[in-house]
C-alpha cells in the first residue's frame, strides 16, 4: 500500500459518484454541482434546498484529513487515498457498463457487479457517519494487526495522531477517540494487500458475498427514462439505504448508481428460505447438499419505468431522508416521492 500523498480534502463519497448525479454534467469537473438538501424533520421527511444553484461536488461529502494519520513536510501526509483510488478509478466505467449490459440483457455482468458492490461497501465502511455501525459489524477485526513489518509500522502510527483535528472529528461524528482510531484500524486492515497480490479483505468479502451458496442473492436495478427522466434518485450522506428491518435477519441495501438509476441488493439465508417453504420436495439437508454442487445463481432484474419502479423510487427517496445523517443530494431541486 502507498500511503504518502498531499490530498488534504478527503472524500468519503467519491467525486466520481457524485458527478454521476451532477446538475451540470457538461461542465468542467471542478465546477460540477449537485443540489443539497438539509434535513429539517426526520419523521415527516421534511428537507430544505440549501442553494438554488447547487453545491460544489469538489467539497461535498468530505472532511480535511479525515483519514490522515501522519503529517510530513511540504504538505505530505499518510492516509488511505491511494487505496481508495483503486476502486474509485473504476467506478464510473463499471457503473455505466453494468447498466448498459443489464439493459441489453447481457449475462456477462459479474465483473461490473463486483466492482460496483466493492465501491458501495467501501463507501459504507469509510463513511464517518457510519462509524458506530461499522464497529458493530467489523469491531472484532480491530483486535488484529498486520504481520508484515512495514505495514505494522504504518498501522501503529494511527493511534499516535494527537492533534485538534482528531478532537474536531470526534465531536463532528459523535464518537470517542478510541472509537475513531478503532474505525481507522478497520479501514486499514480491510484495504491492506499484505501479500502484494492485488487482493485485500474487501475484495475477499465481496467474492464471498457473490459465491457463498448458503446465501441467496437478488439484484434489482431501477432506471427511469423518457417521460420519467425527471424522477431523480437521492444520494444519502450515509452512502446507502437500509430497506430491511433488523428483525428479519436479511440484508437488503440500496445504493444510488446515477441520477436516474439505483440498485437494490438482497441477501437471504437459503436454509431459512427453505425452512419457511410449505412444499419442500426433500429434507433440508438433502436440498442444501444439492445446492452445494449446483452453480451459484444470482438473480438480476431491470425494472425500467413502470408503476412498481416508480413506487420503489418514492420509497427509496423517503427512506434515504429518514436514514440520512443530515443531508441528501439530488440532481433535481424537487425530490420525487415527497
Amino acid at each position: 500500500m502507498i500511503f504518502k500523498n498531499q490530498t488534504k480534502n478527503q472524500h468519503f463519497l467519491s467525486r466520481i459518484e457524485q458527478r454521476l448525479n451532477a446538475i451540470n454534467v457538461n461542465s468542467e469537473k471542478g465546477s460540477m454541482k449537485i443540489f443539497s438538501f438539509l434535513l429539517l424533520e426526520r419523521d415527516e421527511c421534511k428537507v430544505e434546498l440549501e442553494s438554488k444553484t447547487g453545491s460544489r461536488i469538489s467539497t461535498n461529502l468530505s472532511y480535511v484529513d479525515l483519514y490522515s494519520f501522519e503529517f510530513l513536510d511540504n504538505g505530505v501526509r499518510h492516509n488511505f487515498e491511494e487505496a481508495f483510488g483503486k476502486y474509485e478509478e473504476k467506478i464510473q466505467s463499471a457503473t455505466l457498463n453494468f447498466i448498459n449490459k443489464i439493459e441489453s440483457k447481457s449475462d456477462d455482468v459479474l465483473e461490473e457487479l463486483i466492482d460496483v458492490l466493492a465501491m458501495k461497501f467501501l463507501n459504507f465502511i469509510r463513511n464517518p457517519f457510519n462509524i458506530k455501525k461499522v464497529l458493530n459489524t467489523f469491531g472484532d477485526l480491530a483486535n488484529y494487526f498486520p504481520l508484515n513489518s512495514q505495514l505494522r509500522t504504518e498501522y501503529d502510527k494511527i493511534e499516535k495522531r494527537n492533534d485538534k483535528g482528531v478532537d474536531r472529528m470526534c465531536q463532528l461524528f459523535d464518537v470517542e477517540k478510541d472509537e475513531y482510531f478503532k474505525w481507522m484500524r478497520i479501514i486499514f486492515l480491510i484495504l491492506m494487500d499484505s501479500e502484494n497480490k492485488g487482493m485485500n479483505m474487501l475484495d475477499d468479502i465481496i467474492y464471498q458475498f457473490i459465491t457463498d451458496k448458503k446465501q441467496a442473492i437478488a439484484v434489482w436495478v431501477y432506471k427511469f427514462t423518457d417521460e420519467n427522466e425527471d424522477k431523480k434518485v437521492c444520494l444519502s450522506d450515509r452512502s446507502f439505504v437500509d430497506l430491511e428491518g433488523p428483525e428479519s435477519g436479511n440484508l437488503v441495501m440500496a445504493f444510488n448508481l446515477t441520477a436516474n438509476c439505483f440498485i437494490k441488493l438482497a441477501m437471504m439465508d437459503v436454509r431459512t428460505i427453505l425452512e419457511k417453504s410449505p412444499e419442500r420436495p426433500d429434507t433440508l439437508d438433502n436440498l442444501m447438499a444439492i445446492l452445494d454442487v449446483l452453480p451459484k445463481n444470482i438473480e438480476i432484474r431491470l425494472l425500467l419505468n413502470g408503476d412498481h419502479a416508480i413506487e420503489a423510487l418514492a420509497h427509496y427517496n423517503r427512506t434515504a431522508i429518514l436514514q440520512c445523517h443530515e443531508r441528501v443530494y439530488c440532481s433535481s431541486s424537487n425530490i420525487y416521492g415527497l
